[in-house]
């Protein structure tokens, strides 16, 4: 919907990132933003959320997936493969291995078996 934003026009309670619009959709979403402001939005949506968890690296991700019983043969190629494909994306291969009751994988289970499904 508003694809085509560049940067250059100031968004309210944004500081530091500027935006352009170059639609009149996305000039028309820009002017009602500043006309109501971001407190307005959450007033409007009261049942929003700030999301509470922390940035987790690639290494912290690889070490959290080791710590829940999976196998890694190579840590550091575990660690390129989850920041290119996003942990949460090969996370979800991982379902058939995942034992939901205890929290870890089926004793075997391996790094390389989640790959193969993931391709």
């Amino acid at each position: 919907m508003f694809a085509k934003l560049r940067k250059s026009f100031t968004l309210p309670y944004r500081t530091g990132i500027r935006w352009v619009a170059s639609t009149t959709l996305a000039k028309a979403y820009l002017a009602w933003s500043q006309r109501r402001g971001w407190a307005t939005f959450l007033l409007e949506n009261p049942t929003l959320v700030e999301y509470q968890k922390p940035y987790l690296e690639p290494r912290q991700l690889a070490y959290k997936l080791v710590s829940q019983g999976l196998i890694t043969g190579n840590r550091k190629q575990a660690e390129q493969i989850i920041f290119r494909e996003n942990y949460f994306r090969f996370k979800a291969y991982a379902v058939p291995f995942f034992d939901q009751i205890s929290g870890r994988f089926h004793p075997g289970t391996t790094f390389q078996d989640l790959q193969v499904l993931s391709h």
